[in-house]
C-alpha cells in the first residue's frame, strides 16, 4: 500500500481514480492565506468521491486548511442533453492530510461545503465506474 493510500475501510464512500485539473484557493487558516495570497493554484485530481477527493499539487498546504475548490465534471456516459453531462462545481473541503509524494504533495480532502445536486451527479459518476 503506498503512504497516500487509504485502505478501503476507512472512506465512507467509493473512489473513482480520475485525471483531471481542478482550481483551488486556500480559504483559511489565515496564516496560509496570507503566504500563498489569494492566487489561484493548479492541482490533478487523482481520485474522487461524494465525500472528497485526492489532488496532487505543489505546495504543502497543511492539514485543517479549507479550501475553496472549482472543476469542470465531465460524464462521457451522460446523455448529450443532460445537465449533467458537463458540469463546473465549486466546493470547499479541508485539508485531511498532506503528504510529499515525487515532485508535489497529494492532498487528502473531505468536502466540507456541497451542493447536493453536485454530491448526486459525482455519486453517478463512481457508481458507474467510469475510468
Amino acid at each position: 500500500m503506498n503512504e497516500g493510500d487509504l485502505s478501503p475501510e476507512r472512506r465512507k464512500a467509493r473512489r473513482l481514480k480520475v485525471n483531471f485539473t481542478v482550481i483551488y484557493k486556500v480559504k483559511r487558516p489565515l496564516e496560509t492565506s496570507m503566504k500563498i495570497g489569494n492566487k489561484e493554484v493548479r492541482a490533478l485530481i487523482s481520485d474522487l468521491s461524494e465525500n472528497g477527493m485526492g489532488i496532487i499539487t505543489e505546495p504543502h498546504i497543511p492539514a485543517s486548511t479549507i479550501l475553496l475548490i472549482q472543476f469542470t465534471l465531465i460524464n462521457p456516459k451522460a446523455k448529450a442533453d443532460d445537465e449533467s453531462r458537463m458540469k463546473s462545481m465549486k466546493i470547499e473541503g479541508e485539508v485531511r492530510y498532506c503528504r510529499f509524494v515525487g515532485d508535489g504533495h497529494r492532498l487528502g480532502i473531505l468536502f466540507t461545503q456541497i451542493d447536493r445536486d453536485d454530491k448526486q451527479i459525482i455519486s453517478n459518476l463512481v457508481n458507474s465506474g467510469i475510468k
